[in-house]
């Protein structure tokens, strides 16, 4: 089972995991061996990855990211040798921005006594000094070479040979490799320009073996990795096309990511990291293994987490029964709504899902806003664009096959749509999110239904927040309010403490989690829209809506 972990600390009414506080750790653990985002690698300042993201030490205690836009390079110790998801940041990191900008690439020697950094706007090659070995913030900086800007004006990747006689350097504008040698060993004074060999396609990146016998390359905006050999070892000329693949053939879908920042091997070649970014999503890093053959790229793949991928862009909100044995998703066809009910077979895991079954199409409500149960799941209510809110019928108790709709409706009254809504336990009221970042109440004269009339009263917006707000609900015992806050990627997960049960008036102290600078798993980088917690306030299910896919989280344990 796979969770993601937000502590908990003090709580109302024995709900103890209704509450959170900045003071605790962000994610204490990621349910991720697979995946995670970048985002959650920031260090003291917002990451902005380069294209040749990051590098491991030989032993993979460490790994090493550059930041191109800061000009930096930060440096994680790995508790678990070349997994990069065991990251924890050192707090300790490189300026190179004084001697090169926009840096695409860098390598460390094997030793971690000596760093090289290339530049794509000057075609400068710095090298640097370790005086503490792979501790990066000890890097002196001690000569450039200009000697790449006479073969090609943008520099991309490098590599240095073991013995300090051969430097390698992708050109980003002529798509090849340069080989320069040494003269003297390690001395950037002596270098000069040997042969290059063309990439025979648009590769700007590569990392190499330590013998350089084989690389691995890839280009800006390529969802491809390419692998030649040399037959003889850091000589470019003898360089024979081998194989490759897409992200895709490695089994990561496009929707996920499709563009390369980043790859790297583990010692052994059994095991690979990949850093890829969808054009319209974060930039996440990939744990791959191979099946066969070490260091063939072509045999590596991924394994998504497990999760429920059953998604749609027209999926509006998350329900459970009382006891977590179903999940239920508000979906748009685009001409009604259908609601889908998902057993799971272990509550409130989405990972334990089974074969969906959907309702009939519910033609009252072509376009679908949010939706709510009655407690005893023998009422639904589907709230519509046009500030509607229909009542249908279920003969069985959370069973969607036997809804039909009931004749009753809300038809008038409200301000704005309702985007996410829910019923007390008595059935008499119902609250709502008001799409303006109000909530309001709706008072019902006979439980359960319409048909006795209704009442709408004011709408609350005194909630304190930066962004919009989603997916709010109230604790069962109304004096816990909790809602997601989005602004951009950055999502944050609120709750107030209510002195009198379900008045969002009379809202005290919040606490408040982020999702943006957490230690580990997907959610840095994703908007989190639709999120829904078990009675208990102790786990939830929410939607990442740019990787594709529903994902379980814990609020404490």
């Amino acid at each position: 089972m796979l969770w993601h972990k937000v502590q908990g600390a003090g709580g109302v009414g024995g709900l103890e995991s209704w509450d959170f506080t900045t003071s605790n750790t962000a994610i204490a653990d990621t349910p991720y061996t697979t995946i995670f985002a970048v985002d959650a690698l920031d260090g003291p300042s917002d990451l902005t990855p380069a294209y040749d993201l990051f590098r491991f030490e030989n032993s993979g205690a460490k790994m090493y990211v550059c930041d191109r836009t800061l000009d930096r390079i930060y440096q994680y110790s790995l508790s678990t040798s070349y997994d990069a998801i065991s990251f924890s940041y050192d707090s300790l990191f490189r300026y190179v921005g004084g001697n090169t900008g926009l840096d695409n690439g860098f390598f460390m020697a094997s030793d971690g006594s000596k760093l090289w950094v290339t530049d794509n706007a000057t075609e400068e090659v710095d090298y640097y000094t370790l005086s503490t070995n792979f501790d990066i913030s000890t890097a002196t900086y001690s000569t450039t070479s200009t000697v790449v800007a006479a073969q090609d004006t943008v520099g991309r990747s490098c590599a240095v040979s073991s013995d300090g006689n051969t430097l390698w350097v992708s050109g980003g504008n002529d798509n090849q490799i340069m080989e320069f040698g040494f003269s003297t060993s390690f001395d950037m004074s002596t270098l000069s320009f040997t042969q290059e060999s063309a990439w025979g396609g648009t590769d700007d990146f590569f990392i190499t073996n330590s013998d350089g016998t084989k690389s691995w390359s890839w280009g800006f905006n390529s969802d491809r990795i390419n692998h030649d050999t040399y037959s003889t070892g850091w000589d470019v000329s003898t360089r024979s096309t081998g194989t490759g693949a897409t992200l895709s053939d490695m089994g990561i879908s496009v929707t996920i990511a499709d563009e390369v920042f980043g790859f790297q091997w583990n010692s052994d070649g059994t095991a690979a990291w990949i850093a890829a970014q969808s054009t319209t999503g974060p930039i996440f890093m990939f744990k791959l293994t191979y099946s066969t053959t070490a260091y063939d790229v072509s045999d590596l793949t991924w394994t998504a987490p497990a999760s429920w991928t059953d998604i749609s862009t027209n999926d509006w909100h998350i329900k459970f029964n009382n006891n977590g044995s179903k999940m239920f998703v508000l979906r748009d066809t685009g001409s009604q709504a259908v609601v889908r009910e998902v057993p799971l077979s272990t509550a409130y895991d989405v990972t334990s899902a089974g074969t969906p079954v959907d309702s009939s199409d519910l033609t009252q409500t072509s376009s679908p806003k949010s939706f709510c149960f009655n407690a005893a799941g023998t009422k639904m209510f589907i709230a519509h664009i046009s500030r509607h809110i229909y009542e249908y019928d279920l003969s069985t108790a959370f069973d969607v096959s036997t809804i039909s709709y009931s004749g009753n409706s809300l038809d008038a009254g409200l301000l704005n749509e309702v985007l996410c809504f829910q019923m007390n336990s008595a059935g008499t009221e119902i609250y709502y999110n008001d799409g303006a970042d109000g909530i309001g109440v709706i008072d019902l004269t006979t439980a359960n239904t319409f048909s006795g009339g209704y009442t709408i009263n004011s709408v609350y917006n005194g909630f304190v927040h930066s962004g919009q707000m989603f997916s709010p609900q109230f604790s069962p015992d109304g004096l816990r309010f909790v809602a997601w806050e989005v602004s951009g990627v950055n999502n944050t997960l609120n709750s107030w403490i209510l002195s009198t049960p379900f008045d969002a008036s009379t809202e005290g102290s919040k606490t408040s989690k982020s999702f943006s600078d957490h230690t580990g798993g997907v959610l840095g980088g994703d908007e989190i829209t639709k999120a829904q917690i078990n009675r208990n306030g102790t786990k939830g299910i929410l939607r990442l809506d740019n990787a594709g896919f529903y994902t379980n989280f814990t609020l404490s344990e």
